[in-house]
């Protein structure tokens, strides 16, 4: 099977949609039973901050189509023949639906090509409007957007709640697959001699800095034997410039794979104060870790926490609802290693393996 995946960002760019392609394409790519191409048009969001570093020795083919700037969007739009250029060949094109008219265009394209095309939503659906480009996502996806979904062969969620919304807007044949976890890099290990809390992902708005701000203040105040380590790079870095002279917090950079495998079973507990995720890799491969995650109240969450492997926070901009929840988890030690536990055997659905083979099945679906 030819397959596609045409996706506006820049796939060298630190994030969900290149995690993606890391963990779960490029073993499926190598084993053979795939020929894969990646398309892109050079996105690239909060281009002077955020971390991108090249993705090496990969199994398929990368080609960047030039595209307009939208106007109030980081997004660029190709041309539907010149995308179409690109996707001759496949048998399946997978569209990766985060930016205003892209599902249009590519839907377009693939069409010209004869071939099956499906939509995939790695990032929000509606934004909370608090920035210009949010509102105009959410009146293009609105008035455009949604009316084109029905077109789609099939679409493909991450979440129970998106796939939902998806299906009243008449999407055909909607799958939620999860995103994997390699359980074998993320295992359960010793955890630090202090209690260690650690934040990690892209220091952007999207993944409440300010709220992990507030909460490393909370707890100078209150108990300054927890240690904070965050890790990551983006736009929001200068809100974390004060804490570097801190005996109490660790700022770390963009870790590789392995380097952050070893911060998440060493944590105690992962904060993942996040405005928005559709599903939230950190937080399964903490889970995959051993190491609870205590996290704001968003789609992908819902799915991931149960309340057995950590804590869902209804007040996210209260830093005292975080301490209070990691608190219980320290006054608890019976509760805790009972935790840590259950946030292993929690992800045991999410193996690449099954979820290899639910993908390649729904990509192949007639």
């Amino acid at each position: 099977m030819n397959v596609t995946i045409y996706t506006p960002l820049d796939p060298t760019l630190i994030g969900g949609m290149r995690t993606w392609l890391d963990s779960f394409w490029r073993p499926i790519a190598r084993s053979g039973s795939i020929a894969l191409r990646v398309v892109h048009s050079g996105t690239r969001p909060s281009s002077e901050s955020a971390a991108y570093s090249p993705l090496t020795g990969v199994p398929w083919t990368v080609r960047e189509i030039p595209g307009r700037a939208m106007p109030g969007t980081n997004a660029k739009l190709p041309a539907v023949a010149e995308l179409a250029q690109a996707f001759e060949g496949s048998d399946v094109v997978y569209v990766d639906n985060g930016y205003v008219f892209q599902d249009w265009t590519a839907l377009r394209a693939a069409r010209s090509v004869r071939a099956r095309v499906v939509s995939g939503h790695h990032s929000v659906i509606l934004h909370d409007n608090a920035s210009a480009e949010g509102m105009l996502h959410n009146a293009a996806w609105l008035l455009s957007g949604r009316r084109c979904i029905p077109r789609f062969d099939a679409v493909h969620a991450l979440n129970e709640t998106d796939a939902a919304y998806l299906r009243s807007c008449g999407a055909r044949a909607a799958a939620v697959i999860p995103l994997p976890v390699d359980r074998t890099v993320f295992a359960p290990g010793a955890k630090n001699a202090a209690f260690t809390v650690l934040f990690a992902g892209r220091l952007h708005r999207q993944k409440g800095v300010d709220r992990l701000v507030r909460l490393v203040e909370g707890y100078a105040a209150r108990d300054p034997s927890v240690r904070f380590r965050i890790a990551g790079a983006g736009a929001e870095e200068s809100r974390l410039r004060g804490f570097a002279q801190r005996e109490t917090v660790t700022l770390l950079s963009a870790l590789p794979r392995e380097r952050m495998a070893e911060e998440m079973r060493s944590a105690h507990v992962l904060a993942a104060p996040s405005r928005t995720e559709t599903f939230g890799f950190a937080a399964a491969e903490s889970l995959s870790s051993g190491t609870p995650v205590v996290c704001s109240d968003t789609h992908g969450f819902r799915d991931l926490i149960d309340g057995t492997n950590g804590t869902i926070v209804r007040r996210p901009d209260a830093a005292d609802a975080w301490i209070a929840a990691i608190e219980a988890l320290r006054r608890d030690p019976q509760q805790y290693r009972s935790m840590c536990e259950r946030a292993r055997t929690s992800t045991a659905r999410l193996a690449i393996e099954p979820l290899a083979r639910d993908m390649l099945a729904f990509l192949g679906a007639r």
